[in-house]
C-alpha cells in the first residue's frame, strides 16, 4: 500500500516537473521567436524586445546564460537636419551637409528636413525633434524599468546611445547668432509635448514637474562643486554660466544617451564613474513628481568638460544627466536619457565601460 502511494506521489511528481518544463520551454520559445525578429518588426521594436528579453533573464537568475551571450538587437540611429527653405542645398549631398554622419549598409543616415521659412521657426522645430528623441530612447529601453545590464560582472557603469544628431553648420550657426538652443528651452518644449496618457514628456523621462526649478537648483550644485577644481579659468566659466546661456550643442554633432550603473548607494555608486562627473547633490525638492513611478530622484550628474578634469579646454559644460532608481531592483541604476556633445572628451569623461550600440 505505501509503495502504490509512492508510485503515485512519484507520478504526480514527474508530472508537475512536465508541465514546469513547458511552460518555461514556451515561454523561452516565445521570447526567443521575439528577439530573432522572425516578425517584420522595425529596428525600434526589435531593440526594446531584446532588451526586455534580456531584463526578463536576469531577473529569473540566468544571466550567467543569458546577458553574457545575448547581443541587444539595437543600433544607434543618425539624423542630418536641414532646411531646404532657407538655405539652397540642390548641389550638396547629404555627405557635404553633415559630413562627420556616415552612411553604412545596415545604417543609414536619416535626412530631416525641416519645413519651416524662418530660423525662428526652424528652432522651434529641432526643439521638437530633440524633445522627440528623447522621448523615443526612453521609451525603447523600457523606461528605467528593465535592467538591461550585460552581465553580472560588469564594472560601474554601461551606456547606449540612441541617436547621433548633426545639423547643417550654416543653419546652426545662424540659430547660435540668435541665442541658439538652452536646456532651459528644450526642456520648456518638453513640458508642453504629451504623451497618450496625458504625461508630460518631462514627467515621462524625468518624473520631473519643476523644470526650471531643477535646472536651476542643477546648475548651483555643479557651480558650487567647481570650487574645488584646480583650473582657475575653468571655475570662472563654470561660475559665470546661467540658463540662459547654458546650451546644448549645435556646431558639433550631439548624441542622445542613456545607460545603467550597477547597483549601490547612489555616492558610492557614482563616485569614480568618471573624471568629468560631479556628483551634484540629492533630490531637488519639489521639482520632481511625488510618489511617481519613478520612486525618487537620489541624486544628478553633471558633465564638466575642461582642462582641470583631464579633458580637452572648451565649453565648460555638456549637459546634465538624471540618475534614478525603479522599484526595489537595486542592482541597477537608470541614466535617463540626454543630450551630450558627441566627441572623445565627453565620451570618455562619461567612461562607460561599454557602448553596445552600433556607432
Amino acid at each position: 500500500m505505501f509503495n502504490e502511494k509512492r508510485g503515485d506521489v512519484s507520478i504526480v511528481s514527474t508530472r508537475t516537473v512536465m508541465i514546469i518544463l513547458l511552460i518555461v520551454g514556451f515561454a523561452i520559445a516565445v521570447l526567443f521567436l521575439v528577439y530573432f525578429n522572425l516578425n517584420d518588426i522595425s529596428d525600434a521594436e526589435a531593440c526594446h524586445n531584446s532588451i526586455v528579453m534580456r531584463s526578463i533573464l536576469r531577473a529569473n537568475k540566468f544571466a550567467e546564460i543569458g546577458p553574457n551571450s545575448l547581443p541587444l538587437k539595437c543600433r544607434t540611429e543618425k539624423y542630418c537636419i536641414q532646411n531646404n527653405l532657407v538655405y539652397d542645398s540642390t548641389y550638396q549631398s547629404l555627405e557635404d551637409v553633415c559630413p562627420s554622419l556616415e552612411s553604412t549598409a545596415d545604417n543609414r543616415v536619416s535626412e530631416v528636413s525641416l519645413e519651416s521659412d524662418t530660423l525662428r521657426e526652424s528652432k522651434d522645430e529641432i526643439e521638437d525633434f530633440l524633445a522627440q528623441k528623447l522621448y523615443e530612447c526612453h521609451s525603447v529601453v523600457g523606461e528605467g524599468k528593465a535592467n538591461f545590464m550585460p552581465s553580472e560582472s560588469l564594472e560601474k557603469k554601461y551606456c547606449l546611445i540612441c541617436s547621433r544628431i548633426e545639423i547643417d553648420s550654416r543653419l546652426a550657426g545662424d540659430i547660435e547668432k540668435q541665442g541658439g538652443i538652452t536646456y532651459l528651452e528644450l526642456f520648456e518644449k518638453m513640458s508642453q509635448k504629451k504623451t497618450k496618457d496625458g504625461q508630460t514628456y518631462l514627467e515621462y523621462i524625468y518624473g520631473m514637474k519643476d523644470y526650471r526649478t531643477a535646472l536651476s537648483t542643477s546648475l548651483e550644485q555643479l557651480k558650487e562643486s567647481s570650487r574645488d577644481y584646480s583650473d582657475p579659468l575653468l571655475i570662472e566659466q563654470i561660475q559665470s554660466m546661467t540658463l540662459e546661456n547654458w546650451k546644448i550643442p549645435l556646431m558639433e554633432q550631439s548624441a542622445i544617451i542613456t545607460g545603467g550603473i550597477e547597483g549601490g548607494t547612489l555616492r558610492d555608486t557614482l563616485i569614480g564613474v568618471g573624471t568629468g562627473v560631479v556628483v551634484a547633490g540629492a533630490i531637488i525638492a519639489g521639482a520632481f513628481t511625488a510618489g511617481a513611478t519613478w520612486a525618487t530622484i537620489p541624486g544628478i550628474i553633471l558633465i564638466a568638460k575642461g582642462t582641470a578634469i583631464g579633458l580637452a579646454a572648451g565649453a565648460a559644460t555638456g549637459g546634465p544627466m538624471y540618475v534614478y532608481q525603479t522599484g526595489s531592483d537595486t542592482d541597477f541604476m537608470y541614466i535617463a536619457p540626454t543630450i551630450l556633445p558627441y566627441n572623445v572628451d565627453t565620451l570618455k569623461s562619461l567612461e562607460c565601460n561599454s557602448f553596445e550600440t552600433a556607432p
